[in-house]
């Protein structure tokens, strides 16, 4: 059975890896994969190394980065979501996503505004610290139930309900 490391930080996620993208993708091809994702925490200034290095080792690049969210309801608070790319629209958008994070607001960018960023991505919580997880954590089931709603109003109506975001666009 394959395995591919979806949330993986590089050396340009400060204080939080020593890895080059190069160490990553070797260590990557050693183990056998076949894919890996590159996932820095709000930057994605080794993107490009990321994709050639890949291509290089016969590794299917996974693009992506780790952004912090705005929570609607803790708005001091912000918590990580991993966005992934599924094309180059996709791309695109995430790399606008991380030059709004790191030119209006320092702390992350608002849930409201991920719509914006939203075609052309998957987005998933990255375990105990995303904030649908913390939520069960402090057993308020009904914020993590609008949070789950929320992210997939956000995500999941373009990529999987196409025809109902045309309707919805037309009316």
């Amino acid at each position: 059975m394959s395995y591919v490391h979806l949330q993986v930080s590089s050396a340009y996620s400060l204080l939080s890896s020593t890895a080059s993208v190069k160490q990553l993708v070797s260590s990557a091809k050693s183990r056998g994969f076949s894919a890996l994702a590159l996932t820095d925490r709000n930057v994605m200034y080794g993107t490009a190394a990321f994709y050639k290095e890949c291509l290089a080792q016969n590794i299917k690049p996974i693009i992506g980065h780790t952004a912090d969210v705005i929570s609607e309801k803790h708005l001091v608070s912000a918590f990580p979501l991993v966005p992934l790319a599924k094309n180059g629209h996709g791309e695109r958008n995430l790399i606008k996503l991380s030059s709004a994070i790191q030119t209006t607001n320092k702390q992350g960018r608002a849930i409201k505004r991920l719509k914006h960023y939203a075609d052309g991505h998957f987005a998933f919580t990255p375990g105990y610290v995303g904030e649908i997880e913390q939520s069960l954590l402090t057993e308020d089931m009904e914020h993590a139930k609008e949070t789950t709603l929320l992210f997939k109003g956000i995500f999941c109506s373009r990529a999987f309900f196409p025809a109902a975001a045309k309707t919805r666009n037309h009316s």
